[in-house]
Order: structure tokens, then C-alpha cells, then sequence
């Protein structure tokens, strides 16, 4: 039988047991906030606004954390960003870099700012590519600086599943050469191959175990998947609608490509299935004029697609799941203004 002073020394030490739960709770809540989850379950960042509050909205399969943005950017965002510490930046390209503190409530603008939409977060650091250079965060001065030169014939950056970045090099006619973004040094990933037909401009790329992507918007000569030194164009005879808007590539090498009928303006996702096959599987909505779309695959079988503009129709953020072809979650309604898919 236990004495009154060894009760009290139980009570104490279950007291100390229960604190420590609670002041342990909240922080392994916030870690999770800022979880960039593993490639089965990829966490998305997005930046909404209802006209007025802005909101930076985290989403995973296991949650939704939603957080208002204390004050106004200086002007409306035009993209987000997240490195590999899980750390939030917002931007335009004319005026301001804003950086998220720790409680993703506060943030502090920067009168620093990319000249490029296509930031991509690499370790604890962020990329863009300009016409001659690729261009970093310093984390001491917070300004935009040289990392390294680039090639003219740099056509765009893009992630890969490894967590790494990878950049794309085309002299028109010439060569098409792949190259891995390491340190402050370029390495060549490809051997220099023809180049396809190209038409419209560079959007963006993916890179699977396997094969490197990339597209341009354009109906036709606009996606394409390099393997082993051969390329593969996926639409050099059937157009995709008038035109591709953005696509989206699973690391099981799937891909999904949205596109838009001019006769309306309507807004469709499709499913690429071989070159010159494609299936549509879900009409977006409908607007004359549509100031953003953007899409990524969270993973096999969940792709995100955010959108702002649509009188009718998706418009928000929301959940398609390519495997039972259907809309499987609305996490917003609000209008978009930037989504980042750390992969």
C-alpha cells in the first residue's frame, strides 16, 4: 500500500505527464501544419481571396489548415513557393517577395521580388531562371541573386520526383539537352538530341523516375516526354481543344492536360492516354475570361486543380480523383491567386 507521501509523489509526476501532453499537443499540431508530406500524400499550398481576406490555405489528405493573412499583400499575388524547411513565400513580379513567420498568420513583405512566376523551392533555398542567369534567395539579405549563369538557349526549370530541379536547354533546330540544378553547378542529365517541333511557349515540366516532361501552350506540339535520348510528342496531329492551358504528370507517368474550347470559353480536363489519344473526363466551367488555372498531381490518383474566374463550373480549389473519375473534395469556392505543390 502506497503512503501519502509516495500518492503525492504519483500526483505529481501524472500532473507533470498531463502539462507536458498539452504543451506538446499544439506543436506537433504545427509541425504537421507545415508537413510537405511524402510523394504518397503531397501537401498543397494555395493563397485565396474572397475580394477582401486573403487566406493561405494548406491542404493534405489528413487535413485542411486554413490561415488569414493579417494584412494585404502590397498588390494581389502571383505566385507561392515552399522550400524544403517548409517555409511560405508569396510574390509578384513587380514589387514585393512576402515571407510567412512561424505562426503562417504574419508575414513581412520584401520590396525584393522574381522577375519569373516559376519559383521552385530547392532545399532551403528558392530558383527562378531569368534569360541568362538562374537566380536564388539569399536567406541572411533576403534579395534575389546570381546562382549561376545560364545558357541563352535556357528554355525553363521544373521539379522532379526526387525533390531536385531540372532545367531544359533547346537551341532551336540544333540540340535538346537536360540538366540537373546542383549547388552553383549545372550537370548534364542528357546527351544533346534534335529537338522536336515546338509551337507557343514554355510552361513548365516534370520529371518521373523514368522520363522527363514538358509542355507549352499551343493545340498542337505541345507536350512531350523524353526517354532514353527519344523524344515523343503527344499531339503533333490531334489538337487538344484550341488550346493547352497547363498539365499535369503522376510519378506513375500518367498525364492530365488542361485545355480550353473557344466557343464559349469552356474549360476541360483530359486524359492523355498515348500520343494522339486523348479521353475527356470532366468539364471545368465556363468564362469568357479565366485569370488563373493551375494544376498538380498530389499522387497516382489525386490531382489538384485551382482556378479563378469561372462564372461557372470548379471555380476554387479542388480534389479530382483520377481513379473513380470524379470531383472528390471542394476545398474552397473562393478565387485562387497561386498553388505550390512541393514534389
Amino acid at each position: 500500500m502506497c503512503t501519502n507521501e509516495q500518492n503525492n509523489k504519483i500526483k505529481i509526476i501524472l500532473y507533470l505527464i498531463l502539462f507536458t501532453c498539452l504543451c506538446i499537443f499544439p506543436v506537433c499540431d504545427r509541425v504537421d501544419m507545415y508537413d510537405i508530406a511524402s510523394q504518397k500524400s503531397r501537401t498543397a499550398y494555395a493563397i485565396v481571396s474572397d475580394g477582401v481576406t486573403y487566406t493561405l490555405i494548406i491542404y493534405n489528405e489528413n487535413y485542411i489548415k486554413q490561415f488569414t493573412v493579417d494584412s494585404s499583400f502590397t498588390n494581389q499575388p502571383e505566385g507561392i513557393s515552399v522550400n524544403a524547411i517548409k517555409k511560405v513565400i508569396a510574390f509578384d513580379n513587380s514589387s514585393y517577395t512576402a515571407f510567412t513567420q512561424t505562426d503562417l498568420v504574419h508575414w513581412i513583405n520584401l520590396s525584393t521580388y522574381p522577375s519569373n512566376k516559376n519559383v521552385i523551392g530547392l532545399h532551403n533555398d528558392y530558383i527562378y531562371l531569368t534569360v541568362t542567369a538562374l537566380m536564388h534567395l539569399n536567406s541572411t539579405t533576403y534579395m534575389w541573386e546570381n546562382l549561376m549563369a545560364a545558357s541563352s538557349n535556357a528554355i525553363g526549370i521544373f521539379p522532379g520526383y526526387d525533390g531536385e530541379i531540372y532545367l531544359l536547354d533547346i537551341n532551336s533546330g540544333i540540340s535538346m539537352t537536360f540538366y540537373k540544378v546542383s549547388d552553383s553547378t549545372l550537370i548534364q542529365i542528357t546527351n544533346p538530341i534534335t529537338p522536336p517541333p515546338l509551337t507557343g511557349s514554355y510552361l513548365n515540366g516534370y520529371k518521373t523516375d523514368s522520363s522527363f516532361y514538358f509542355w507549352y501552350t499551343g493545340s498542337q506540339n505541345s507536350i512531350f516526354v523524353v526517354q532514353d535520348n527519344t523524344w515523343i510528342n503527344y499531339n503533333s496531329n490531334t489538337p487538344i481543344d484550341n488550346g493547352i492551358i497547363d498539365v499535369a504528370v503522376t510519378d506513375n507517368n500518367k498525364i492530365y492536360a488542361l485545355s480550353f474550347n473557344t466557343s464559349g470559353i469552356d474549360y476541360y480536363l483530359y486524359y492523355i492516354e498515348q500520343p494522339g489519344s486523348y479521353s475527356q473526363i470532366l468539364y471545368i466551367g465556363h468564362n469568357t475570361s479565366v485569370t488563373y488555372f493551375n494544376m498538380e498531381a498530389l499522387d497516382n490518383n489525386h490531382i489538384i486543380i485551382a482556378t479563378y474566374g469561372l462564372s461557372s463550373g470548379y471555380n476554387g480549389l479542388f480534389i479530382y480523383n483520377t481513379k473513380k473519375n470524379k470531383v472528390e473534395k471542394i476545398i474552397t469556392t473562393k478565387d485562387v491567386f497561386a498553388l505550390y505543390v512541393p514534389r
